[in-house]
């Protein structure tokens, strides 16, 4: 196995994390730190991955302070921090200017990070842009495609209510 002047550090313990540390292994044959609450399955038994837990990482405060404790435990190394779920995505978006002389990194800017998080807006930015991307159907989307013409609010005199019966007369599932 080579040694490299780095480490891949990636947030998180599915199988996103798993993914990426095989990515790691088949390109630098290197096994990666993986920084979670917890253990799952998909990494469990991986020979490709070492963990650090830290049970109470999604604290800001503990997030920021075990981080940069990492880099204590690897002086020499560049240490490639990987989010990899939405959420820490987030507080490396909130603690990158107090993260970045520790870690090698690319993270959104708070602002690109609300606007893609989204799908809505994710698919709009797409569009801007030019990008082809699988079609999605959100709910939101459905309706908007929909030739039919829903019912607007306050066009009905009297509310749709659903009739649930009571226990002595149960309902028959009808709209009343």
């Amino acid at each position: 196995m080579t040694d490299y002047p780095f480490l891949p550090v990636l947030l998180g313990s599915d199988a996103n994390v798993y993914g990426m540390a095989r990515s790691f292994h088949e390109a630098y044959g290197l096994r990666s730190l993986a920084v979670s609450k917890t253990i799952f399955t998909a990494t469990a038994d991986s020979k490709i991955i070492d963990f650090t837990l830290e049970p109470d990482l999604e604290n800001p405060d503990t997030f920021l302070a075990s981080l940069i404790s990492l880099k204590k435990r690897y002086p020499d190394k560049t240490l490639l921090l990987v989010p990899c779920s939405d959420g820490y995505m987030k507080l490396l978006v909130q603690f990158q200017e107090e993260l970045r002389p520790y870690f090698a990194f690319n993270c959104p800017t708070l602002e690109n990070l609300q606007r893609l998080t989204l799908k809505e807006n994710f698919y709009a930015v797409c569009d801007e842009f030019g990008f082809s991307y699988p079609q999605t159907l959100s709910p939101l989307r459905i309706i908007r495609q929909c030739p039919c013409k829903f019912p607007s609010r306050g066009s009905s005199k009297r509310p749709t209510r659903w009739n649930t019966g009571s226990a002595a007369s149960p309902g028959n599932g009808r709209f009343l």
